[in-house]
């Protein structure tokens, strides 16, 4: 089995790959948005407050093994599958909440009518400049996400007759 992706690290655990050899990862908006109607039944979003959450999950040969880690305090989470940003100029401000360890340098693709090519970026602070390609209708930026979240213990199976596990962990941003 292989795993695409790059390792994730939670409160400074680094997870082997035989603990995720499918990893798996959603991220979404979660936040205090509320619609609001006038009595002409005309809308406005009223956005309080936004903030992500990630779902992590997995299978293994091995157990995640985090249950030593402290959920009651905020912990560091360096994810290891991408997120990414699109745009038809190719100039992208990037999330300061992003991995800038070694290995883990955002990318880019040039999207052409027939097919998606790669092509080089440029970072200056969190502005990210793709290389023009001819031809490009947009550009997409992919980078690796680092936030601060709260964690529950996570949600962990065990297969005896395959000999492997499964979990889920979910993580709010602090």
């Amino acid at each position: 089995m292989s795993r695409t992706g790059k390792s994730f690290e939670i409160g400074g655990l680094v997870i082997p790959v035989t603990a995720a050899f499918t990893l798996r990862q959603r991220i979404e908006s979660v936040g205090g948005r509320n619609p609001l109607r006038f009595a002409n039944g005309a809308s406005l979003r009223q956005i309080a407050w936004q903030k992500l959450r990630v779902t992590l999950s997995g299978d293994g040969w091995i157990p995640l093994a985090i249950d030593a880690l402290d959920f009651g305090a905020t912990m560091n989470l360096k994810c290891g599958l991408p997120a990414a940003l699109r745009n038809a100029s190719g100039v992208i401000t990037l999330p300061t909440t992003r991995r800038t360890d070694t290995g883990y340098t955002p990318y880019a693709r040039a999207h052409l009518p027939t097919g998606d090519v790669q092509t080089a970026v440029a970072l200056v602070g969190n502005v990210a400049t793709c290389t023009t390609v001819a031809g490009a209708i947009s550009y997409t930026v992919s980078y690796y996400p680092e936030l601060t979240v709260w964690a529950d213990p996570p949600a962990q199976d065990f297969d005896g007759a395959g000999a492997a596990t499964s979990w889920e962990l979910v993580l709010d941003q602090a």
